[in-house]
């Protein structure tokens, strides 16, 4: 089982699987393509092929194109650690619903 609700303008994929890990559904919608292509450049891309449960908090492709983010995409870019960090605040332990 998968869903996303929408919070602000944010998908919040919820996954209940044993099929499909979260970053397998996560590649599937293209408009999450942009946090994931972040968090497989972070190292971090086993953590989402992982079983879990756990909660993933997913930024849609339109909240990175906000010019607020000009800088700080090319930043988390070229600082791993700083891109790890963030992303990590996107991963909850646990299944959490709203």
């Amino acid at each position: 089982e998968a869903y996303a609700e929408e919070m602000g303008g944010i998908l919040c994929p919820v996954v209940t699987t044993e099929t499909l890990t979260i970053l397998e559904i996560c590649q599937m919608e293209p408009m999450f393509s942009t946090f994931v292509s972040l968090f497989v450049a972070s190292g971090l891309a086993e953590l989402l092929s992982s079983t879990g449960p756990f909660t993933l908090f997913v930024p849609t492709n339109d909240v990175f194109a906000n010019p607020l983010y000009d800088d700080v995409i090319p930043f988390l870019n070229s600082d791993v650690d700083a891109l790890r960090d963030v992303l990590l605040y996107h991963v909850v332990n646990g299944t959490i619903l709203s």
